[in-house]
């Protein structure tokens, strides 16, 4: 499961029968994580060998109170807005992921790119992110 929050963005996964890693790219994510909820038993794992640099390895106990944390907490009407203004968020993708998503899957009224490409005669196409991510935002209040 992927979760993108303001206190950072997530991969969780279960990796063993009651084993399930919360793992991160940036240290401070996973930093927050351990603070907020709090997680005084969690160990900050650090691996260049995997695609999340960093991990805690951690009970469903602690899953269910890491998703009640962030939903507790949840306390902004757009995340995008929020994001920007939390310094160790703000240098974050998000915007970029919120566009090939919506280009992906439709927004605003504007069809799914499966659906256009089919209507026009294209072929189908791979939806990577080069296909999906034609450089101007489907959002009207973000100018690109």
């Amino acid at each position: 499961m992927w979760l993108m929050t303001k206190y950072g963005f997530y991969s969780i996964v279960q990796k063993h029968d009651r084993e399930y890693h919360v793992r991160a790219r940036e240290r401070k994510d996973v930093e927050n994580l351990v603070r907020c909820v709090p997680l005084p038993h969690a160990q900050i794992k650090e691996s260049e060998r995997t695609d999340y640099t960093f991990r805690i390895v951690v009970g469903q106990a602690d899953v269910l109170a890491i998703l009640r944390f962030l939903g507790e907490t949840l306390d902004y009407s757009n995340f995008k807005d929020t994001i920007d203004q939390i310094d160790d968020q703000k240098h974050k993708p998000y915007h970029k992921v919120w566009d090939v998503i919506a280009d992906a899957l439709g927004a605003y009224g504007r069809k799914p790119i499966w659906q256009r490409r089919k209507e026009t005669g294209q072929p189908p196409a791979e939806l990577d992110a080069k296909s999906l991510a034609s450089g101007r935002s489907l959002d009207p209040k973000t100018k690109s």
